[in-house]
């Protein structure tokens, strides 16, 4: 079993870094975005999801929470757009769900870095700047699906790109630190942010000015 859920997160993996770079790329809304976007989608979903798994089979604590954190960008990516159509109160209240285990999960990685912290480890850096970004992210997942009703279209998009290209990053990460290219292993983990950050801001700000609501159902 461990063999196969190894080369299914090698396969989902590899999948989700070569094909990543097309949906951010190309035209958005376009044929190839959304159809390189959902295979993305797919292929990260698989790669964490077999990697929390293969983190337990064989205990990695560092590497399981970076996979449940790479598996709340995927889900929080794909959230807005899931809701871009009229939506029921009933729904949103639902959404509420994912922000708030994202919440339980960055504090509990928090946890884990103080703990590696006051224990002279360097994984303690590593997990408590994930936790950072994640509770982060979750805050205003939070805040914006609670405010659902003065949400534009947007918004929504600018949300679906952030978390989606912060999918890549943890993808980039993944294949940087399994491999260590750079000898230097904190570099590995964070150079793909340094890439690809910029990317989030460019389009958040691109998509700033949009007004129009997204439809809620009373």
């Amino acid at each position: 079993m461990h063999t196969y859920l190894l080369y299914l997160h090698i396969l989902g993996g590899t999948i989700s870094l070569i094909l990543g770079l097309v949906p951010i790329i190309s035209k958005k809304g376009g044929m190839l975005h959304k159809t390189t976007g959902r295979i993305f989608g797919i292929a990260m979903l698989t790669a964490t999801f077999s990697g929390v798994v293969l983190a337990v089979i064989k205990p990695e604590q560092t590497l399981f929470l970076v996979g449940l954190f790479s598996s709340y960008l995927v889900i929080a990516g794909i959230l807005p757009l899931r809701l871009m159509g009229p939506q029921q109160l009933n729904t949103i209240k639902k959404a509420l769900i994912l922000p708030t285990l994202g919440i339980m999960l960055a504090v509990a990685m928090l946890l884990f870095a103080v703990y590696h912290l006051i224990q002279g480890n360097a994984e303690g850096i590593v997990v408590g700047v994930f936790g950072l970004g994640l509770l982060t992210s979750a805050l205003a997942d939070y805040k914006w699906i609670s405010r659902f009703t003065e949400t534009t279209r947007s918004q929504l998009i600018s949300i679906h790109v952030g978390r989606i290209v912060g999918a890549y990053i943890a993808s980039c990460t993944a294949f940087l630190v399994v491999n260590q290219p750079i000898p230097v292993p904190l570099v590995n983990w964070f150079i793909a942010n340094l890439v690809f950050v910029p990317v989030i801001v460019y389009w958040q700000r691109k998509l700033a000015n949009s007004k129009q609501v997204v439809p809620v159902a009373q």
